[in-house]
């Protein structure tokens, strides 16, 4: 009998680890990453130059998961990268002119997936080993918390699949930061159930550290319900505390929080075009059909996908069965209303979640006026992290009811579902013009093969009283619902060969050796953010929370004009702009089937001198230097006179300040009437977040640094601290007396200081606390 009983106590988490371990075996068995490598080598040149081994080009699976090779991996691997050279990862000098990088909350450091790789092994395989482990972490807190509020192991299971495997989480899987966040619910709520308050502060500051704002703020909105309705008994007392340990737990938080909420406030947060329109990340009305088929409108894998919106945005299904139990306990709650707290909690978050996503006067009144929570400017079908949960437990909640024969209603939920997918069967086949959707009656028939199977199950499971036939058909139940969800998680996730992810290329090699501290512009090859892999700078970049100044400039480059609204995305292609040079671009990638556009008075300024096939590599002969001393300072007072000054009478040595953070006039005169004969500067190191120059010059200059300014960089002239003044609207300065001199830029951000301060003060809290606050555990109530 023991050695029964510690087989059944092991055979769950075995039974998960093998479960994730087939829905990636493509990792395991044959060494393909889980990341959309493709879209680099299938989509972009230089790389599109080579054909990688196959005979036509490679195959793109999934092309709207490009995020993930433009800025997710990027992110996360500069940041670790930096962590193993021992340097803090607070600054990206990258792209955009450089902007923070820890302060980004997606760059995820503070995670403990990230553990493989800081393992001996391929940055590759320490990313498909992240991936996995954030796969196992969501299967293993799914059924910790169904086993903490009582399921049997069966149902747990299921709960567990359904959370882990449904469209809303499988489809952000890959990325790395949201299936990870979520993971941190669950936990919190068994933390609750368990009256283990610290915990559960640390889990919030876990959860946050994760990356994914919108799922925790949606997260403490439920746990603090959930606290509210079945935990605190009206008592004040045990209220005050749990918001105390709230508290605690963002205040652990508070060295990502604080440089992260500083950066959205300079951010083009407030011009961003995705925040223009209060119906923006709604779930489109039509897509509520894919509640009972996922690929009714297609799917962008096969390339068909003709809804409104992003597939992954809208997407939600949890599988057949746990929609099945929705219906089927809506119509079969307790009677008890002590047994039916929890069930009515997860019950009615579902449609609730539904109202917040979906375009409606209370969903549209709460985005514009409550933004920070139902998020202005994202998108608003993240509240499904909830439901997802709740579909979970639902569908745990099934499970065990069927095999205990308690009364249910599946009568009706299996008239509905059958209704509703015979209707959507019949306007796809009869009225395809009414729908839109050429592909809706053959994915729909497609969903049939796995409905039919798992509803008919449920229906043999509720008439045979035999446990034994009970347990078999239950067992088919899961084996059915855990491969139709897999179907679809295997069908959008894309896993590629290790060989696809950021290869180097003649074009690429030959940039690195020459551009030294300069930057380079890609123009029609490389999108952005994709030559960080390779250590190069460009202006250009790909990121929601780019400093406004950095961006104004940018544009200013391109159009001449202060921008009135921003996108996330952006290129500088304008190079006959006066501005251009001063961007401190070397180098361009240049693809043959494009017209080069420059003017025949800046002809001379651009030579080839490097080809690969349809690439060529053009050298700009009049780039500016990213440090250089300038003599000619003008003062003026607003962003107006600013682009005016920069606009037509651009030179380079004109360096303008504006007037409530310039220098003494008569510092300026000074360096207006002296002719410098000698002016020098060398770059004894560029980090991320330090630069070092060692200068020359006989006269007071401005040394002019075209790297974004930032009010928390600091600089030393001699190890004595030297004021940095904005220049140029975006750029960096400081006032170098005659002589030579050693002068270094460095980054250290107060923010982050005053955030790591109040960590502290919360860990000694903390610590300090003997016992917990003592609650009414609702253990007796039923599921």
């Amino acid at each position: 009998m023991k050695f029964k009983k510690q087989s059944f106590n092991f055979w769950p988490p075995i039974f998960l680890i093998l479960l994730s371990f087939i829905f990636f075996h493509k990792f395991f068995l044959y060494k393909l990453i889980p990341i959309p490598a493709d879209i680099t080598v299938g989509m972009y040149y230089p790389w599109l130059n080579s054909k990688w081994g196959n005979a036509v080009g490679v195959a793109i699976k999934n092309p709207l998961m490009s995020d993930i090779v433009s800025i997710i991996y990027q992110w996360r691997t500069t940041a670790i990268n930096a962590i193993k050279s021992k340097v803090f990862p607070f600054w990206n000098p990258y792209y955009f002119l450089g902007m923070p990088l820890f302060a980004n909350f997606q760059n995820s450091l503070i995670n403990f997936t990230n553990l493989p790789f800081f393992l001996p092994i391929k940055t590759t395989t320490a990313w498909g080993l992240m991936i996995y482990l954030q796969l196992l972490f969501a299967l293993v807190s799914a059924f910790i918390y169904l086993k903490t509020i009582k399921f049997k192991n069966p149902s747990a299971l299921m709960g567990a699949i359904i959370f882990t495997f449904s469209l809303f989480n499988i489809t952000w899987l890959e990325y790395g930061i949201h299936a990870y966040v979520a993971s941190f619910l669950p936990l919190m709520l068994t933390a609750i159930e368990k009256k283990k308050f610290p915990l559960m502060s640390i889990l919030i500051a876990l959860q946050i550290y994760g990356g994914y704002p919108q799922y925790s703020i949606y997260s403490l909105i439920l746990i603090t319900f959930y606290f509210l309705i079945l935990h605190s008994n009206k008592n004040h007392k045990k209220i005050l505390n749990f918001f105390i340990y709230i508290i605690l737990g963002l205040a652990l938080a508070a060295p990502l929080l604080i440089p992260g909420l500083q950066l959205i406030s300079r951010s083009i947060h407030s011009i961003d075009n995705t925040a223009q329109s209060s119906n923006s990340g709604f779930l489109p009305t039509e897509n509520l059909f894919t509640a009972i088929s996922p690929n009714f409108w297609g799917n962008p894998a096969t390339n068909d996908y003709q809804a409104k919106g992003f597939y992954d945005n809208n997407a939600f299904y949890p599988g057949i069965f746990a929609i099945f139990a929705f219906f089927s306990l809506i119509l079969s709650l307790p009677k008890d209303p002590k047994k039916s707290k929890l069930t009515k909690l997860f019950l009615f978050s579902i449609p609730i979640a539904f109202l917040l996503a979906t375009s409606n006067p209370i969903s549209i009144f709460l985005k514009n006026h409550l933004g920070l929570i139902f998020s202005k400017n994202g998108i608003s079908t993240r509240i499904f992290v909830i439901s997802n949960l709740a579909f979970s437990v639902l569908g745990a909640y099934l499970l065990e009811n069927l095999f205990t024969n308690k009364f249910l209603n599946i009568i009706i939920p299996v008239f509905l579902i059958f209704f509703w997918q015979i209707l959507l069967l019949s306007l796809s086949k009869f009225k395809p013009n009414l729908l839109l959707s050429t592909v809706a009656f053959k994915n729909t028939l497609y969903g049939l093969l796995f409905s039919l199977p798992i509803i008919f199950s449920i229906l043999l499971i509720n008439f045979f009283k035999n446990k034994g036939i009970k347990s078999f058909l239950l067992a088919i139940t899961i084996i059915i619902s855990t491969a139709e969800l897999f179907y679809l998680g295997w069908k959008y996730l894309p896993f590629t060969p290790a060989k696809y992810l950021f290869p180097t290329t003649p074009s690429i090699e030959f940039v690195q050796k020459n551009v030294n501290n300069d930057r380079i512009a890609t123009l029609s090859t490389i999108p952005e953010n994709m030559w960080m892999p390779y250590g190069l700078k460009s202006p250009d970049g790909y990121d929601a929370t780019v400093p406004l100044l950095n961006y104004e400039y940018l544009l200013l480059t391109q159009e001449l004009k202060f921008p009135h609204s921003a996108s996330r995305a952006r290129k500088v292609t304008n190079i006959n702009s006066s501005l251009f040079n001063s961007l401190s671009v070397k180098y361009l990638f240049h693809n043959k089937d494009y017209f080069f556009d420059v003017e025949e008075k800046n002809h001379s300024d651009f030579d080839t001198v490097f080809t690969e096939k349809k690439v060529e590599i053009i050298e700009n002969k009049s780039s500016l230097s990213r440090a250089r001393f300038t003599n000619n300072p003008i003062v003026v007072n607003s962003k107006n006179e600013m682009a005016k000054i920069l606009t037509n009478q651009f030179d380079k040595n004109l360096v303008a300040f504006y007037s409530k953070n310039a220098p003494d006039n008569s510092k300026l005169e000074n360096i207006k009437n002296c002719q410098p004969d000698i002016s020098n500067i060398l770059f004894i190191s560029d980090k991320e977040n330090s630069i070092e120059l060692k200068t020359e010059n006989n006269c007071p200059q401005i040394l002019l640094l075209s790297d974004a300014y930032y009010p928390e960089w600091k600089a030393k002239i001699d190890q004595q601290s030297a004021q940095i003044y904005q220049a140029n609207h975006a750029f960096r300065a400081v006032l170098v007396p005659p002589g030579t001199h050693t002068i270094k830029f460095y980054y250290f951000p107060k923010a982050f200081i005053i955030g790591l301060t109040i960590m502290l003060v919360s860990v000694f809290i903390l610590l300090s606390k003997k016992t917990t606050p003592k609650t009414n555990n609702l253990a007796n109530h039923s599921h």
